[in-house]
């Protein structure tokens, strides 16, 4: 496979994955106008469970109770993002973003413009965090991916470096560095860097999807739809589908003999 339709795989797929939810042209589940008992645990329950709709659901029932409470305006902005409806996610967040002082208000923000094809705006956020909150593993590792997004991959590396110093046991940090070595040219390391990510205990479902992307991508096709059969559920097909057509895009042509 060319490194161009390798950077374009990637992009597609794994990019998508690192930072889960969000596709443009989402749609709003509308305003909530009852509050239930006990929202933030039923919230918090969803969250655990992966229902990021439900966990919309409740934290918006949280948000309409208390308008001020910031930790619950940002749980719903990141539900609403992870649910696919960056639009709602962008405007649940906004009043903690105008004030520009909350660096975690502004890496979700950045996380909504980069899902949603605003690499730029993401870049000026998540700057702006930095500025903010020069330890903020979160902040580096965004940047970095985004980074990578416009095609500056040197400059990318060095932000996920940073983000390994103050956290080397991450995975979601070891993924998101190999996706950038891959984006780099650097398919091999960068197999090498993911398998170690999904090795670890604490590695989240997507890790182990960025690694079936490579898996892919190196021409162990059936490798890699093995781990995405294992880690993709009935509704997320479409993304077992693509990663489908990855493995068969980088399996070498069988040649026949004469």
């Amino acid at each position: 496979m060319k490194m161009r339709d390798i950077r374009v795989a990637i992009s597609v797929l794994a990019l998508a994955v690192s930072l889960g939810g969000c596709v443009a042209g989402g749609t709003d589940a509308g305003p909530v106008t009852s509050v239930l008992p006990k929202a933030p645990e039923m919230a918090a329950d969803a969250e655990r469970r992966g229902d990021w709709e439900a966990a919309a659901r409740h934290w918006g029932q949280v948000v309409e109770a208390d308008a001020a409470n910031r930790d619950a305006r940002l749980a719903l902005a990141r539900s609403l993002r992870l649910s696919g409806r960056c639009g709602p996610a962008a405007g649940a967040i906004a009043p903690l973003v105008t004030a520009g002082t909350d660096a975690e208000a502004l890496v979700e923000s950045a996380k909504c413009h980069l899902v949603s094809g605003r690499p730029e705006g993401a870049v000026a956020q998540l700057r702006a965090a930095l500025d903010l909150a020069p330890e903020s593993w979160e902040a580096e590792t965004t940047l970095g991916v985004t980074l990578d997004r416009i095609g500056r991959h040197a400059e990318a590396l060095a932000h996920h470096d940073r983000a390994l110093e103050l956290v080397p046991d991450k995975a979601i940090v070891l993924s998101n560095r190999s996706l950038s070595l891959a984006l780099a040219g650097r398919l091999p390391e960068a197999l090498v860097l993911m398998r170690q990510a999904a090795a670890m205990p604490t590695a989240p479902s997507r890790v182990r999807l960025n690694l079936a992307v490579l898996e892919a991508l190196s021409g162990q096709g059936d490798r890699a739809l093995t781990i995405a059969s294992q880690e993709v559920m009935d509704d997320k097909a479409d993304k077992l589908r693509l990663l489908r057509r990855v493995a068969d895009a980088a399996s070498p042509t069988e040649v026949k003999k004469p």
